[in-house]
């Protein structure tokens, strides 16, 4: 989606990846290591296996996903023309996002945590969420676990904002 001929376009079996400037968006996968895309517009789509995921789109939608690492992205204007919005998944560590104040949001936030885990996990965000905690472990999904989920909108809620991650805080926050 929003594809031409000089959108970056990478896949490596190991290894970081990191990109100075993708005007024109980027698709990028590795097996294994950190990701790391400045100056982006029109989209990031980014997977890793395993690592650190940050991303820094001028405009446009991201979506980015870590087996076991950080994501950090930083919307500077807008989040383009589609509906997509950002979504970011890791199955364990820390979400951060910065989006530019005044956008049209929609929060569908997920903290997943675990009986073994610290356990003192939260949603962080000044965009006054509704936040529910649930009481009960949870053993449908093999280790037990417990959720906290954050959700509501701000200026008529226009672009999807779908973070989720197990064992790990999330942190929303408009741009200053």
């Amino acid at each position: 989606q929003g594809m031409t001929e000089k959108t970056v376009i990478m896949s490596t079996m190991g290894g970081d990846i990191n990109l100075k400037a993708a005007p024109e968006g980027a698709t990028v996968k590795t097996m294994g290591g950190d990701i790391d895309i400045r100056d982006a517009e029109q989209f990031v789509k980014a997977t890793t296996m395993g690592g650190d995921i940050r991303v820094d789109v001028r405009n446009g939608w991201v979506e980015l996903t870590t087996m076991a690492g950080n994501i950090e992205t930083t919307v500077r204007e807008s989040l383009g023309d589609s509906d997509n919005g950002i979504k970011l998944e890791t199955m364990s560590g820390d979400v951060n996002v910065v989006v530019p104040a005044g956008l049209s949001l929609s929060f569908d936030l997920t903290i997943a945590y675990t009986r073994n885990s610290d356990q003192n996990y939260q949603i962080s965000t000044d965009f006054g969420l509704k936040e529910e905690r649930s009481a009960d472990w949870d053993y449908d999904h093999g280790t037990p676990r417990k959720t906290i989920r954050a959700t509501g909108s701000v200026g008529g809620g226009h672009y999807p904002i779908r973070l989720k991650t197990g064992n790990g805080h999330i942190i929303v926050r408009p741009d200053r």
